[in-house]
């Protein structure tokens, strides 16, 4: 991890080398720096490869447009870094609206409220998810991009060339799908197992509600439901109008309301300890053929059930609902499949034995 540290101060950029040193020696790591003493000099090397930046705002910078705030301004339009303020003055900062509740992306720390070695522990969890090297610029997704430029796109741009009745908006979109479609191929098959945060888009990327949105009522924060009418049905024409005027949803419900009814249904295991029958459930043992399991997260699962199915009116899910999240294209499908299945089955007499 390299970290670009912007401050002023010799006794701090002294502890800065002192503390870095000590928690490589301690954590066996590699932490490298690169420490500058005013935002002249750091606005020089910010095209290079950092990880993170530590920024002190109260730099007593000679030219009074150099700031503190002018190096926080370019590295969030240059670079995919988390921005530590570290600060005297933390409050001094400018705030960039699309940076505002970004925890993780940028935290303002009034100096000797929190150790450097805190920081560093801190800056080293982020780096170690992988976040800098995929999403910062010159990371994995950047060197797709120039594979696609130069393997891909003479094909691409030999089509489009030949379609002069294509508005150009339209062909910049054809290019951007081509892309993440490109995208998406490979990287899906380099993992055997996916997180459940792949799972959901939080908060939904389409602006209007769609199959797959996880809805929360707003005065009863646990209750979920999940949308189930195909997306063709959803879309607005050009009118502004729907083809329905009511959206299918089916019951989110939490293990524990399973494990309820599964005990209610058997009787047998009224006597099984109920970590034991949470176990069994997430292995698709008891359950009806309704339930689906939906991870939310690491600690807590709930489970679609197909059974519990209701339709609310359009504006009842504007007014009463929150859009939580989304289900991502590749996991709704077989949600969707699922939910065919059960409502498809088709039931034959029984039979004589002969």
């Amino acid at each position: 991890m390299k970290i670009l540290i912007v401050e002023d101060d010799k006794v701090q950029c002294k502890m800065y080398e002192e503390e870095i040193e000590a928690f490589n020696n301690e954590h066996n790591n590699k932490i490298e720096y690169v420490i500058k003493n005013n935002s002249k000099e750091a606005l020089n090397i910010i095209e290079s490869d950092f990880d993170a930046a530590i920024i002190d705002l109260n730099l007593r910078e000679e030219n009074e447009n150099y700031s503190g705030n002018l190096v926080i301004q370019s590295i969030f339009e240059k670079k995919r870094i988390p921005i530590y303020i570290v600060s005297g003055t933390p409050n001094e900062y400018d705030p960039i609206t699309a940076l505002e509740g970004k925890k993780f992306l940028l935290k303002k720390i009034k100096r000797d409220e929190k150790s450097l070695y805190e920081i560093f522990e801190e800056l080293t969890k982020l780096y170690n998810t992988g976040v800098t090297k995929i999403l910062n610029r010159n990371g994995i997704l950047d060197k797709i991009m120039d594979e696609i430029f130069l393997k891909y796109s003479e094909t691409l741009i030999n089509e489009l060339l030949n379609h002069d009745e294509i508005k150009n908006d339209e062909k910049e979109k054809i290019i951007s799908r081509f892309c993440a479609g490109i995208i998406n191929e490979k990287l899906k098959h380099t993992s055997p197992k996916y997180h459940p945060c792949e799972i959901y888009y939080t908060p939904p990327i389409k602006p209007d509600i769609t199959t797959g949105d996880i809805l929360v009522q707003k005065e009863e924060s646990n209750s979920r439901k999940i949308i189930l009418t195909p997306a063709c049905d959803l879309e607005k024409r050009e009118d502004g109008k729907r083809k329905v005027s009511t959206i299918l949803v089916a019951d989110l419900e939490k293990i524990e309301e399973v494990l309820r009814q599964v005990k209610d249904e058997n009787t047998n295991l009224q006597n099984k300890s109920n970590e034991k029958i949470i176990k069994d459930i997430k292995k698709g043992q008891h359950i009806k053929n309704y339930y689906v399991e939906l991870p939310i997260n690491n600690s807590e699962s709930y489970y679609i059930n197909f059974s519990k199915l209701s339709c609310l009116d359009i504006n009842e899910i504007e007014n009463k609902y929150i859009r939580e999240s989304s289900i991502s294209e590749t996991f709704l499908k077989e949600i969707i499949f699922n939910f065919s299945k059960h409502y498809g089955r088709q039931g034959i007499p029984e039979l004589y034995k002969i």
